[in-house]
Formats: C-alpha cells, structure tokens, sequence
C-alpha cells in the first residue's frame, strides 16, 4: 500500500494510504482542500500550461482561490496570499501570454524561492501558466475537465473578429479607466476586466472588439462609476 505524507496548516503530519495513481489525487484533494500539502513550492512556482489557469485543481497543492472584497482574483496557500497578475503576450520580443499568482517576498521566506534583484523588490512565485501545451485532465477540477476536443479548440486561434482598431482602443481604454477611477477597479487591466465581463477568449485584445462589444463594456464601466458615486 502506498502512502502519502502530508502536512496540516498547523504543522501536523499525517500519512494517508492510496491504492495508486487515481487514488492518490483523490485523497491529495480531500486533504489538500483542507489545506494540507505534500511538499515544499518549487523554486519559480508549478509550472503549467497557460490553458490551465481556470482549471487547475488548487487543492492538489493545498491551496484554495478566493475573490478578495476589492474584486481581486488571489489564491491562499500556507496561510499567505498570492495575487493574480496577467501579462500580456509580446510579439515583439517573442513572449506569451502569462497567467502568474504571486507575492512579495518575506525575509523568512528561503533564499531559493525568492525571486528579483538583491537588495530590490523581490518576490515568490506560486504557479505560472504559459505555453501552448495541453491541459492535463489528471490536474483540472474534475467538473472543468474538457473533452479531446474541447482541449484541441483551445489552442486554436481565437475567431477573427471586425475589431474596432488600436486607435479605437486605446480610446476606450483610457475612457474605461477614467469611468472605474476611485472605484474598487482601479488601476485594474482594462483588457482583463473585457476579458471577464464579456468571456473573451484570452488571446483576443480590446482592438478585436466588435462595435457592440466596445459599447458593452463602456455601459460596465459607467454602471460601476455610478454605483460608486451613488
């Protein structure tokens, strides 16, 4: 019989049996939802793939998400928080786009975990979600699992759509941003607010927008300043 061992939120350690492979991810997730893990975090996060990050079963690493009262995507693992920060791809220097939940490092933290420059803002990282590899069923919440064909449609480019243009953009965006000033999504990405509010595909940008699209997401943001001033 085959064990797992585990450790509690407060310390405690404990061994759980499994028959094999599928019942050791069984038990990692009753246990892990409860906050224990199975090990330390590797240095630079888990590492997975970018069509994952609204999947992943967080309980396989003892973690768990949680929408903050400002509206911020974050996930709490051993008792720290880990903010969800969204880098767009960049062409230009041959980049992805990358899905990234991390924190800023502690003094107590070890020295391998810690990312940045010395003597600068350094971090550590719990997770990152990049490149166009498939998405592991063995890993994603069980009721999020997608079919083959499901995982072979997300890596396909997303529909072309008649956008409204970068110049149009960017005027939406700035009009956007100047609407949720002061409210709780400031300084919050307009790209991913569009993205949540009107469930884009992640590779789509506000230039892709259709003309409706575009009105749709300034009448969001109006609604929210007003609600904010009221």
């Amino acid at each position: 019989m085959n064990q797992l061992h585990l450790t509690g939120p407060l310390g405690q350690r404990i061994s759980v049996e499994c028959t094999d492979y599928a019942d050791s991810l069984s038990k990692m997730r009753e246990w892990g939802a409860k906050g224990f893990v199975s090990g330390e975090i590797p240095a630079g996060g888990y590492q997975l793939p970018y069509s994952m990050a609204d999947t992943f079963d967080w309980a396989l690493i003892g973690a768990r998400k949680w929408t903050t009262p400002e509206g911020e995507d974050v996930v709490l693992h051993g008792g720290k928080s880990y903010k969800r920060r969204d880098l767009e791809a960049n062409p230009r220097k041959s980049m992805p786009a990358v899905i990234k939940y991390s924190r800023g490092a502690k003094s107590s933290d070890p020295e391998h975990l810690k990312e940045g420059e010395d003597g600068g803002f350094q971090y550590v990282t719990l997770a990152v979600f990049r490149g166009d590899r498939q998405s592991i069923p063995d890993y994603e919440v069980p009721a999020q699992r997608r079919q083959p064909q499901q995982r072979a449609q997300s890596h396909q480019e997303p529909p072309t759509l008649q956008g409204i243009g970068e110049e149009r953009a960017s005027r939406l965006e700035t009009a956007c941003a100047g609407l949720l000033a002061a409210t709780k999504f400031e300084g919050r990405s307009i790209l991913d607010i569009a993205r949540r509010v009107l469930k884009l595909p992640e590779l789509v940008t506000l230039a892709d927008l259709t003309e409706q699209q575009g009105k749709d997401l300034h009448t969001r943001c109006k609604a929210e300043a007003d609600k904010n001033a009221a």
